[in-house]
């Protein structure tokens, strides 16, 4: 486990999450406008992720350390995002 005071360098899922969808939405928007003034050559169909983490359980609440390089002992967190038409 990562040698850190209380929750430095912890993060939280959910708030991940919520930051991730916003950017996607964000990439979509410009694509679509975009798509107004040219035409679209290619699309995003699925995206993956996959973090090693360190995972804490703090007053009722599980928060995140993402592993350093060559650091032991991680969990996997894979992630997969896939099209909705």
């Amino acid at each position: 486990m990562p040698a850190e005071s209380a929750n430095a360098g912890y993060w939280d899922l959910e708030a991940f999450l919520d930051s991730l969808i916003l950017e996607l939405d964000k990439a979509q928007d410009t694509l679509a406008l975009k798509g107004l003034t040219r035409k679209l050559t290619y699309t995003v169909k699925d995206a993956a992720l996959e973090l090693q983490i360190f995972p804490r359980y703090d007053d009722g609440r599980i928060r995140f350390a993402t592993a350093r390089p060559g650091e032991a002992g991680a969990s996997r967190l894979s992630i997969q995002l896939g099209s909705i038409t």
